[in-house]
């Protein structure tokens, strides 16, 4: 039991490292990373996002919201209004320029890529 669950933790840390070296082909600063297109609105924090055909979590940096789906802990005050913020500015099918910030960690805990919206016109289309 415990060298399935072994091999699942690092199966699942290897994809987060490839897919993040995917993100990191566009530079880390100025210029942006590749478009993506939002595949949907998790909370108001995080998207999920289609990158080459695979559908990739991203907890955005510089946004901090109340919880909606964490397990076993009630709903916050204002999650879902911060969820329904974040479906107004990224719909499905919206492309966004994501650019990781090199004092980050690529991904965090839960397996999310951290990333910011690139500035500029750029970012969103």
């Amino acid at each position: 039991m415990l060298s399935r669950r072994l091999i699942a933790v690092v199966a699942a840390a290897l994809v987060a490292a490839a897919v993040s070296l995917l993100f990191d082909r566009g530079g880390g600063s100025g210029g942006g990373g590749p478009f993506v297109r939002v595949v949907r609105v998790v909370d108001g924090d995080t998207i999920r996002v289609s990158v080459d055909g695979r559908e990739q979590p991203v907890r955005m940096l510089g946004i901090d919201t109340p919880e909606t789906h964490r397990p076993g802990v009630a709903i916050e005050c204002g999650g879902p209004e911060a969820s329904r913020s974040m479906e107004a500015l990224a719909p499905p099918g919206t492309r966004v320029s994501l650019e990781r910030d090199p004092r980050q960690d690529r991904v965090d805990r839960y397996g999310r890529l951290r990333r910011r919206r690139s500035r500029g016109r750029r970012g969103c289309r």
